[in-house]
This record gives structure tokens, sequence and C-alpha cells, in this order.
């Protein structure tokens, strides 16, 4: 998908879209399908990508097969052989997935990973670089180190 193919169709708004082998760049529908197409931004109750791409996409409901998507934002993600930048979702189910950023409160996994992952539940197999407790103990070891060179550079201002 090129900017310069999306430039050519900027925005639909519709109850219904069903993109085949195009570009869009902003969508806005009640229920969007795309098949080995693509767009930049999605707002829709409903959406399913199979084959394709999408910048970012807020959705109720989202599912992808053999897709890409660089942000993700909805109540139901429902992934398959996908790579996603960011997924924030309240239940996500992931079967061969590659994602850098997972936030949600349940998770089903089968065969993914991540980079950092963040969530309440998660059922299945995820290899994560950085998980919930990682990322707590990271923060806290950043705020400690910080804490500490700052009260170490106001003793050494203090003796000058």
């Amino acid at each position: 998908m090129s900017k310069q193919a999306a430039e050519q169709n900027p925005e639909l708004q519709a109850d219904r879209i069903d993109l085949r082998a195009g570009a869009i760049d902003v969508v806005e529908a009640e229920n969007v399908t795309i098949s080995q197409g693509g767009a930049y931004h999605i707002v829709a109750d409903d959406v399913s990508i199979a084959q394709g791409a999408a910048g970012s996409v807020q959705a109720d409901t989202l599912i992808l097969r053999d897709a890409v998507s660089l942000a993700s934002r909805s109540t139901v993600v429902s992934a398959e052989s996908s790579t996603l930048g960011t997924v924030i979702g309240d239940d996500v189910y992931l079967n061969d997935v590659r994602a850098g950023l997972i936030v949600a409160d349940r998770i089903q996994a089968d065969r993914n990973s991540s980079v950092i992952l963040l969530s309440r539940e998660v059922h299945g197999n995820v290899e994560t670089v950085l998980d919930t407790r990682g990322a707590a103990l990271a923060g806290i070891a950043a705020g400690v180190a910080v804490g500490l060179v700052l009260f170490a550079g106001s003793l050494l201002t203090r003796r000058a």
C-alpha cells in the first residue's frame, strides 16, 4: 500500500465497506472488510483484515488473518499469523502472532512472541521480553537508579 494510492482515495464513510486489493486513507463505518488491501486509519464497530494492512484501527471487534496493524484499540481482538505493533484490548486472542506491545485484560495465546506484554490474565504460550512483573521491576529499578544519581549529584554540588 503506497501513500500515493491512499491519497487517490482519501476518505470513505459508509455503513459497510468491503475493500479488495485497494488502499484508502481514512475509513469510518459500522463494518469494514479488507482483503489484500490496506487503510491508514480505520474507525468502525467491526473490522476484518485478511492479507492486508492498517496503520491504526479503533473498533469494537478486530479480526486479523495474515495481516499487519501498527496500532489497534479494540474491545475484542482476534489475530492469526499476523504482525502487530501495539494492541490494546479487553479480550485478545492470538495465534502465531508477532507483536511489539500487548496491553489487555485477558489474553488467550498460542505460539506468539511480544516485546512487552501487560495483562491481568494470560492463558497459553507467549514468549515475551518484558511481562507485567518485569515491567514493574524495571520501573522500580529505573526509579531507584535515577534517585541515586540525583542524590549523588546533590551531594557533589554541596561540597563544591
